[in-house]
């Protein structure tokens, strides 16, 4: 409580309430879908910098690239690895298996990577980008184009103009690896509610990098260490939050040489900040007053000070 700034890159809601009224919390808030912590931080008039919204930017206000990438590109590369050991399985041994991919930004290379890095060769690539605008291929990888049709259902784009349910694909997979990152007011469904009567694989494995609830997925939900999977039909579901844990050195390591850049900033105090379009940006919540419009549309809250919660 007597700490003006608390870095805390993994907070609970004990976390936000030990912070002292009036105090500033830098690490992954995840604001849109925790209410609690949103409340907290409101009641208690925080300021929260939120690490997974710190973005660099260029000069003409473009999107460059996100401050601290490597960590999500850490976090679908522990997911993959600690999904399928939790499951006893491996690329070099076993049967052959065929892996899909939807999404390749950060976390999406980072699955790739471990599936590579554990024996697996079947590996498809699903992206909203055309191929042929995916930035920095991995050899040895097909790259498909899927979109979202009129009814909202996931469809791959052929070539030939052509399109057929990616459901029908995902039926095929043996290992599903979810990296999209999602827009919490208009999230894309990778199975929609009215496609799980398709039965995935039986033994088959999803393994949920983006770890947002009810998004990608009806029945997604994130999950813990303690009790990682979940079994949904035939299926199994992997949704552990926060996995760069489970590689908790090299994890240390990547956040502390891109963090050490960002101290002085954020030490500096609201002149500092607003100097810095990275530090600026991803302030999020300041004073208690909500900054970011998406936190007020997800949670229907009110745009003025206190942001009362809209009862239907």
């Amino acid at each position: 409580e007597v700490c003006d700034v608390v870095a805390n890159f993994k907070p609970m809601e004990a976390d936000f309430e030990a912070v002292k009224r009036g105090g500033i919390l830098w690490g992954c808030a995840h604001f849109a879908q925790q209410k609690t912590f949103t409340q907290t931080s409101i009641d208690r008039r925080l300021t929260v910098i939120s690490v997974e919204s710190m973005d660099i930017w260029s000069e003409r206000g473009e999107r460059v690239m996100h401050a601290f990438q490597k960590m999500s590109e850490l976090g679908g590369y522990a997911g993959v690895l600690d999904a399928l050991h939790t499951r006893g399985i491996d690329g070099r041994y076993g049967p052959r298996r065929k892996c899909i991919v939807v999404g390749f930004g950060s976390a999406g290379r980072g699955a790739v990577h471990a599936l590579q890095g554990l024996g697996f060769r079947d590996i498809d690539v699903f992206t909203i980008r055309h191929p042929h605008k995916v930035t920095n291929q991995i050899p040895g990888v097909e790259y498909n184009h899927v979109q979202i049709d009129e009814v909202g259902h996931m469809v791959i784009a052929n070539p030939d103009g052509s399109r057929r349910r990616f459901v029908d694909e995902l039926v095929t997979a043996d290992i599903i690896v979810n990296a999209m990152l999602q827009d919490p007011d208009n999230p894309k469904m990778i199975i929609a509610a009215d496609e799980m009567d398709q039965q995935l694989k039986p033994g088959s494995i999803i393994i949920d990098a983006s770890c947002d609830e009810g998004m990608g997925f009806p029945f997604a939900r994130p999950t813990t260490f303690d009790d990682p999977i979940f079994q949904v039909g035939r299926a199994f579901y992997y949704s552990v939050d926060h996995t760069p844990s489970s590689l908790w050195d090299s994890a240390s390591w990547e956040m502390s040489r891109r963090l050490i850049h960002y101290v002085p900033l954020v030490m500096g105090g609201p002149q500092s900040w607003d100097r810095n379009e990275t530090v600026r940006r991803a302030i999020e919540i300041r004073d208690g007053i909500i900054k970011n419009p998406k936190i007020i549309s997800f949670q229907k809250r009110e745009p003025e000070y206190p942001h009362r919660v809209i009862r239907a």
